[in-house]
């Protein structure tokens, strides 16, 4: 799943924001600093401060090589996107121990052309924000 770079890079809308889903990202991250990106989504990486990928791509940002389980440090938010696809909501905790908020798009049924996420979630319990943004897809954002 990983190591399958050409499908990660060249995803299109809907498997990859659309023009205001990134304005919802913006919205959300509002003055929180830093920001940390899990993943190398081309369209949010000029909101992020660093990103942490297990193949991280040069994005101009700093980038930790390592796996999301392995989050450290302290973030005003962690954004994402699919992350609770991959991961689980136990994963939210996790993101949360190092950051004020966690924000992220959530598919809630599997997309044409979708590859890898094998969890699609219909309720997300303790969220501060969501909204669906398109058929089958929210954005939601968790606070401590």
């Amino acid at each position: 799943m990983i190591d399958d770079l050409e499908h990660w890079h060249n995803l299109k809308p809907p498997l990859s924001p659309n023009e205001y889903e990134i304005s919802l990202y913006k919205k959300l991250i509002g003055d929180s600093s830093p920001v940390c990106l899990l993943g190398m989504t081309k369209e949010l990486v000029n909101l992020c401060d660093v990103a942490i990928d297990i193949h991280p791509i040069n994005i101009g940002k700093p980038t930790i090589c390592d796996n999301w389980e392995n989050i450290s440090g302290t973030f005003g938010a962690v954004i994402g996107d699919g992350i609770p696809n991959l991961t689980g909501l136990d994963y939210v905790k996790k993101v949360l121990s190092v950051s004020e908020k966690f924000i992220c798009r959530v598919f809630m049924k599997k997309q044409i052309g979708m590859k890898y996420a094998t969890l699609f979630l219909t309720e997300f319990p303790d969220n501060s924000y969501l909204e669906v943004t398109q058929q089958d897809i929210a954005m939601v954002m968790w606070k401590k």
